[in-house]
């Protein structure tokens, strides 16, 4: 069963598949947390939920780290090759240890594209196990029909579906 997360830009995604964890204690997998200094958006690190193990996974192009070794680029944002092998190296691990639900916070453009979690997402559908993703509106369509995602359970969040 494939749960998604959805709703606009800053409606509380991340907090609902966080509060879903917490609730349930079951299952494991990454939520994307937010780095914000002087109210601009400066990245995101990925953060493993059973363990709280954080790795910089999203950064602004000027503020990568010394090592930082380039996956793909959204915008203004580059993504890091080594935080995109954690997970996918962590979730295969949960797949083959039959952890259920399993947690991939955010699924966008990039996965549309053939990028960042698409292959370790690919995976996850095809093994059948229970999913919890999160996936902006704007783009809910589009992942939906790209993943052949057939039957899902869709939680709205934010002021426009409360």
């Amino acid at each position: 069963m494939v749960t998604i997360i959805s709703g606009p830009i800053n409606s509380g995604k991340t907090t609902k598949m966080k509060e879903r964890y917490n609730s349930d204690r079951a299952g494991d997998g990454f939520l994307s947390l937010k780095l914000i200094e002087n109210n601009v958006v400066k990245g995101f690190d990925v953060m493993k939920l059973s363990s709280k193990e954080t790795k910089p996974f999203i950064r602004r192009r000027g503020n990568e780290l010394q090592e930082w070794k380039e996956n793909c680029i959204l915008g203004p944002y580059t993504v890091s090759e080594e935080a995109i092998e954690w997970v996918t190296r962590e979730i295969e691990r949960m797949i083959i240890n039959r952890i259920s639900p399993i947690y991939l916070d955010e699924i966008g453009v990039l996965e549309v594209n053939g990028k960042c979690f698409y292959g370790i997402l690919e995976t996850l559908l095809k093994d059948e196990g229970a999913l919890c993703i999160s996936v902006r509106d704007e783009n809910l369509n589009e992942i939906i029909s790209k993943f052949g995602i057939t039957d899902a359970k869709i939680i709205k969040t934010g002021a426009r579906y409360a």
